[in-house]
């Protein structure tokens, strides 16, 4: 009875560490609930990384090496079924395990000091003090998840890492252990009290070593997305200066020509008034040639906007491409440098695509719409060739890249800012920007 007693505590244990690890995944790289969790995919992968823990336990005194199956059980599962890069995918899918490994050959080895039994009975006895090792490791092991998170978690699930730094950060974290099985290993092969007071002691610092490691992580995340953020903004300060000017340089001329309507009619009435016909209708054709290239689309209660979409569509309109825009007239809430940026971006990117296109076929479709929670914007533009099948990740395909390569960056850095998304997808046809930015942020 006592045995069936204590194989169910330990397959409650393994448990328990199955959705433990596999919600840290999920809570780093998604930010969900436990209850989402719970819901979704996640209680397959933690019921079967408790069962390979189990076997595992069944076979093996400790892990070890043996561990790293537990991690790419969960590596299987981020990738499968959450967000994130590949490499903090690998990330969410180490740490975890990492923080198992150090927690329990550190309390194994502490409570075996502590109680003055051998190592290799804490580790396989049915005792108390073994049930004491194995609760305590669990709230350690939780209590860690916790505070990683939370250091981690001021990264910005640290995206903006490069490969070196990543190279570094993994190697520490296999060295790690590497020295805590190695520690474990001398343990089991039997050392004296006072050497199991350094085996201890070491595991400590390397616990203590590894919490200033994720610090660093954090800290080179806020780092490297401070200096990326900053080049953003400056080249979008440069860009949105140079083109606001010209853009409203452009929007006064179109006002002008309208306002000028009056006087041009005029011309043309005196030229038909005094029989001169041939003469009149050159002055028309010419006259409203001028107007359609500079045709006004919207007129809203946003200059900038104005500016902005008239004279990219105007040009646009030059190419032979049609247009078809409908547009809200107020857009507060949203900064003026952030709308420049936004529109501009998404509308080179349209114009771009539709000069490729045959000039019956080439056109571009844009609507701005709004409710009480959000702004909308799509537009949709005719592709000659499908761009999401020969360049998924949408890189440019100009010369220089550091500079031209940023207008998804920025586009996608304006939706986060506003708490929002951003959908590249193609119907047809035609390829599509769909950009929601949500009210009420500041």
């Amino acid at each position: 009875m006592r045995s069936v007693i204590w194989t169910t505590f330990e397959i409650a244990i393994n448990i328990f560490q199955g959705f433990a690890f596999c919600f840290y995944s999920y809570k780093y790289l998604n930010k969900g609930k436990f209850k989402s969790f719970i819901f979704s995919s996640g209680t397959v992968f933690s019921l079967i990384l408790a069962a390979v823990i189990t076997f595992f336990n069944y076979i093996t005194i400790f892990e070890h090496f043996w561990a790293l199956l537990y991690s790419a059980i969960i590596f299987i599962y981020a990738m499968m079924k959450l967000n994130g890069t590949i490499a903090n995918k690998a990330f969410s899918a180490i740490i975890p395990i990492f923080i198992m490994i150090i927690s329990s050959a550190f309390i194994t080895n502490f409570f075996s000091v502590l109680f003055g039994i051998p190592f290799e009975s804490i580790l396989s006895g049915e005792s108390i003090p073994r049930m004491l090792t194995l609760v305590s490791a669990q709230l350690i092991i939780v209590y860690l998840q916790m505070v990683s998170l939370k250091i981690l978690n001021k990264g910005e699930n640290n995206s903006s890492l490069n490969v070196q730094e990543w190279i570094i950060i993994l190697s520490l974290l296999g060295i790690s252990i590497l020295i805590s099985a190695v520690l474990n290993f001398i343990s089991l092969e039997g050392v004296s009290k006072r050497g199991h007071y350094f085996v201890v002691l070491i595991f400590f610092g390397v616990l203590l070593v590894n919490i200033m490691i994720l610090y660093i992580v954090s800290n080179l995340s806020r780092a490297n997305n401070v200096r990326h953020e900053n080049q953003l903004l400056k080249l979008r300060q440069e860009y949105n200066q140079q083109y606001i000017s010209s853009a409203n340089a452009e929007y006064e001329v179109i006002r002008r020509i309208r306002h000028d309507f009056k006087d041009n009619i005029s011309a043309v009435y005196r030229l038909v008034e005094e029989d001169r016909k041939q003469e009149a209708l050159k002055y028309m054709k010419e006259y409203l040639a001028e107007l359609a290239e500079k045709e006004v689309f919207i007129k809203t209660n946003n200059p900038v906007v104005n500016a902005v979409i008239n004279s990219k569509l105007s040009a646009a309109k030059s190419y032979g491409i049609n247009i078809v825009c409908i547009c809200i007239s107020d857009f507060s809430g949203i900064a003026d440098l952030d709308l420049c940026s936004l529109l501009s971006n998404i509308l080179d990117n349209a114009i771009s695509a539709c000069k490729s296109c045959l000039p019956e076929s080439k056109r571009i479709y844009m609507n701005i719409s709004a409710d009480e929670y959000k702004y909308d914007f799509c537009v949709k533009n005719t592709i000659s060739t499908s761009v999401l099948k020969n360049n998924p990740k949408l890189l440019t395909d100009k010369r220089n890249k550091k500079e031209h390569g940023l207008g998804v960056k920025i586009i996608k850095s304006i939706a986060e800012k506003y708490e929002g998304k951003v959908d590249f997808y193609e119907e047809s046809d035609e390829f599509c920007c769909r950009v929601i930015l949500k009210k009420g942020i500041d």
